[in-house]
């Protein structure tokens, strides 16, 4: 585009209208975007019970929204007649909780099940497959779902599902099982919500006279179940609908992102769609580097960002001998004034994150669980204590909440009839004061193993009169050491589950994306078959969620960008990117 991004920017705050999508790349101010247009819109408002629904796909995209609105533009937290917040919060709250029991013929108000909520699978606990097929290669409940024809789908790619020899019978008679009992998944919430904005246009209707205003931010992760939601809102009467994203930047398939929903829309709407297509993140070099990578056209725009000079790096490694890797690039860091606060070793996955830190690398993940499957308090307790160190005490509230409801009535799953229920005998200020003693007391899960956990967590109950109750893991069999010594940060994995190396943060790309760091260190694995870089490097951005993986680690880099690869697929990076950026250490 010929203006300059301000210009862009100030055109999309003030002076967009309708239907309209914002393309964004990377670096080019897309949330303090959304935050201004936001604000501007929040400062005139006059309706006192109709508001702005601003959607996003994370929590941490929102409240990045959030912390723009009170720091730069002087406006409090979003609150009343207005929503920010998660799309799955925001149907969950207006349309699948309230309504969802209609077309899941079940009684009452339905329950979320499975992550994030809790990490109960329920074909371990309480539905049986009853077939030895349905035990084959991680076919879990919570990773089966409906697609927007209504036909069951898994979003596990590693699954049996898609090999299944029954055609998915016990699929379908346990899932249905599942959802008439009243519980749901998110994704079957997601779909149930835009079965009854079908179904019923007086929800439809009545939404959008709710919020006449609907932006979505990180447009490229919705589902295509998602995007017909928008789509019903839209033909419903909603006049102004506002996506913004980047498609080069979908890395949530896994959670049923469907980035050519978002290219689709873009294409739909082009007439009065506009792109951001300055980065204001990143060194030149650094700009050009990506671009490489993605067929959407990114200029660099910061004229004043210190450039050190250096050119992007593929760094070769050999059996996963990462010291004298990290070691050098923290002196390159060092060196080019780069804050160590500020910059990051990146990894594909989580597994990976030990073997470069040097921290915990002789766990083995792939050892059995540690949790008692009869067991109805420990593992709930632990991601109670887990989630309150990690500043999430309402969650964490509401599982130790859940434990104890489940212990009392000696139900394996309870519903907000039996929490209601709990109240009305137990007193509710009395009951809720019992829950949140238990929470404060249970110890810190940073500080120490497992199995010591499991002991200070058992006398401690002592003094809030549940003595008698055994908090327990498992101790029998081959692996019962391991699982006494094991991190209760790294078995449940969260926000805390990062590592420390040579001053520097080590975490995923995925934890990292929307974020700035002054330099970067990307440490990719080998891979194999489809997914092998040989195959990888060969394609497009559009068509290869890893390349995408790989486009977001690069462009969170302002001044210093490492991408160390395993030896023998070194000369294939250096083909991709060119001889220039080769470099050994």
């Amino acid at each position: 585009m010929s203006r300059d991004s301000t210009e862009q920017q100030k055109a999309i705050v003030e002076e967009k209208s309708g239907h309209f999508v914002v393309r964004a790349c990377p670096g080019s101010g897309k949330t303090y975007t959304v935050a201004a247009r936001l604000a501007r819109l929040v400062k005139k408002w006059d309706k006192a019970h109709a508001g702005i629904a601003v959607l996003s796909f994370t929590n941490v995209a929102w409240k990045e929204i959030e912390q723009y609105l009170v720091q730069e533009f002087d406006v409090p937290a979003i609150h009343y007649p207005h929503f920010l917040g998660t799309i799955d919060s925001f149907l969950n709250t207006y349309v699948f909780l309230p309504f969802g029991h209609t077309v899941m013929s079940c009684e009452g108000r339905p329950v979320l099940s499975g992550p994030p909520y809790n990490n109960i699978e329920p074909t371990e606990t309480w539905l049986p497959w009853r077939s030895r097929e349905c035990n084959k290669g991680q076919c879990k409940l919570n990773a089966i779902s409906y697609d927007i024809d209504g036909k069951l789908t898994s979003f596990n790619k590693r699954s049996h599902f898609k090999n299944c020899k029954l055609n998915h019978e016990r699929c379908y008679v346990t899932k249905q099982s599942f959802n008439k009992s009243g519980h749901a998944t998110q994704s079957d919430a997601n779909f149930y919500s835009m079965k009854l904005l079908t179904e019923f246009d007086f929800l439809v209707k009545a939404l959008i006279t709710r919020f006449p205003f609907v932006i979505v931010d990180e447009a490229q992760d919705s589902s295509a179940i998602q995007m017909k939601i928008m789509d019903l809102l839209a033909k419903a009467g909603l006049k102004e609908i506002m996506l913004v994203g980047d498609p080069d930047q979908a890395i949530f398939e896994w959670r049923t992102a469907e980035p050519s929903n978002f290219t689709a829309k873009y294409n739909e709407w082009k007439e009065n769609s506009v792109e951001l297509d300055k980065n204001w993140r990143s060194t030149r070099s650094i700009c050009a580097f990506a671009s490489k990578l993605s067929v959407f056209e990114m200029e660099h725009a910061d004229e004043e960002l210190p450039d050190p000079g250096l050119e992007p790096r593929i760094v070769p490694y050999v059996s996963d001998d990462f010291e004298l890797l990290v070691c050098t690039f923290r002196q390159e860091c060092e060196k080019t004034d780069c804050d160590l606060a500020k910059s990051a070793i990146l990894c594909r996955s989580r597994s990976r994150i030990p073997k470069v830190t040097g921290v915990g690398q002789t766990r083995d993940f792939a050892k059995p669980s540690p949790w008692i499957k009869e067991d109805l308090l420990t593992r709930d307790l632990a991601f109670a204590a887990h989630a309150r160190d990690g500043g999430e005490w309402l969650h964490g509230f509401r599982v130790v909440e859940k434990a104890l409801a489940k212990l009392r009535i000696g139900k394996k799953r309870v519903t907000p009839d039996d929490i209601h229920e709990l109240h009305r005998s137990f007193g509710f200020s009395a009951w809720r004061a019992h829950v949140f003693a238990v929470l404060r007391l249970l110890p810190d899960t940073r500080s120490m193993p497992l199995g010591r956990w499991v002991d200070e967590t058992r006398a401690r109950l002592q003094t809030v009169g549940l003595a008698d109750q055994l908090v327990q893991i498992k101790t029998t069999g081959k692996h019962k050491e391991y699982y006494r010594t094991l991190s209760i940060t790294e078995l449940l994995g969260g926000s805390g589950s990062a590592l420390t190396t040579e001053g520097l943060v080590c975490d995923t790309v995925h934890a990292f994306k929307g974020q700035t760091l002054d330099a970067v260190l990307l440490v990719v694995g080998k891979r194999g078959g489809s997914y092998a870089y040989k195959n990888v490097l060969n394609s497009s951005l559009e068509e290869n969620e890893e390349l995408r993986i790989v486009y977001v680690a690069v462009t969170r880099a302002r001044k210093l960008l490492w991408i160390a690869v395993p030896e023998e697929d070194h000369i294939l990076w250096r083909e991709r990117f060119g001889e220039a950026v080769d470099c050994k250490i």
